[in-house]
Order: C-alpha cells, then structure tokens, then sequence
C-alpha cells in the first residue's frame, strides 16, 4: 500500500490515493445511520476489475475498463458505529 504525499499527489482527488494489488480494508467510526459513499477508482497495474465490499455485504463489482478513474456512489446503513470498506481484487 502507498500513500502520496500532497506534493506526489496526482490530483486534488487523488490526494490520498492508496495503490496495491492486495485487499485494503478501511475502517471508519461513523455515527450509525445511513450513508452515501462516493468512490473514485482507478485500474492498478493490469487489474481493471475489482470489488467493493462494505460492512461485510459486496456493494459494487467495479470494471474500470479503458477509463483511467470511474465514480461510484452507493448507500450504506452504519448500525454498529464504524463503516467497514473493503477493496478485493
């Protein structure tokens, strides 16, 4: 995993990219309650189809396709105080 630094950044939206092959997991405390999750990804290396999970459930099976970044937005329920995103290739 790698983080930029402001002056790495690509981009304001890039600002803090993490890039990787492997599954990255984040883990956010939020009050619970429901959410709007905005994603701006892009392919790493040669990979150009991954998925999302959040909270234990797949919310979004990504494929990036020819694009170097695509948006996504999907709902979310936080009942247990933290949101949980994972990336897996």
């Amino acid at each position: 995993m790698e983080r930029r630094t402001r002056e790495q950044a690509l981009s304001a939206l890039a600002d803090h990219a993490v890039v990787g092959e492997t599954q990255n997991v984040f883990r956010i405390d939020l009050p619970n309650g429901r959410y709007k999750v905005h994603v701006l990804c892009g392919p790493v290396g040669k990979r150009r189809e991954f998925a999302l999970w959040a909270n234990g459930e797949k919310a979004i099976d990504f494929s990036v396709g020819n694009k170097l970044f695509c948006p996504w937005d999907f709902p979310v329920e936080v009942s247990s105080g933290r949101l949980e995103l994972a990336f897996v290739p």
